[in-house]
């Protein structure tokens, strides 16, 4: 079985313009690769397309320590980086619910998830009973290892194990 990209919506394109935009604006675009990105943002149909179009803009680390330490943003991204070597707990929920340590505001994310648990050095992601499942590399899982190169799908919204 392998994971179809889920569409973008159109709060996904605002977003990909927003970022571009503040590319732009900081110098990191020129115009002509800021005014082709935006035709590619406005027309993509995937959640898929547009990580691929900001990739090389701004990396999304979410590393565990950071996101411990203070609150998460008011519209958390479709997609992050979870940086398990730096994280200084054994257990991470991952969820909708603000009482998570790593939220995200996809409608198709439980609101607790999944659970990231440390087992020696072993990291694994363990399914919550989700609505709409946890995915591994393209595979539904209900627990499996995780290793840094790992993308865990979670309902609509995307973590990069690093």
């Amino acid at each position: 079985m392998f994971l179809l990209p889920l569409r973008a919506s159109d709060k996904d394109r605002r977003r990909a313009v927003g970022a571009l935009k503040a590319g732009y604006v900081t110098g990191r675009l020129r115009t002509e690769t800021f005014e082709a990105r935006l035709d590619v943002a406005l027309t993509s149909r995937s959640r898929a397309a547009l990580r691929t179009l900001l990739a090389d803009l701004s990396a999304r680390y979410l590393a565990a320590e950071t996101i411990l330490k203070g609150r998460p943003s008011a519209d958390p991204p479709p997609w992050a980086t979870l940086i398990l070597s730096r994280c200084n707990r054994d257990s991470l929920i991952v969820g909708r619910s603000r009482s998570c340590e790593v939220v995200f505001g996809g409608e198709a994310v439980s609101r607790r998830h999944a659970r990231f648990n440390c087992i020696g050095s072993q990291w694994y992601v363990t399914d919550l009973a989700s609505t709409n499942g946890t995915w591994l590399n393209g595979r539904r899982v209900r627990r499996a290892p995780v290793t840094p190169g790992s993308q865990v799908c979670l309902g609509d919204s995307f973590l990069d194990i690093r």
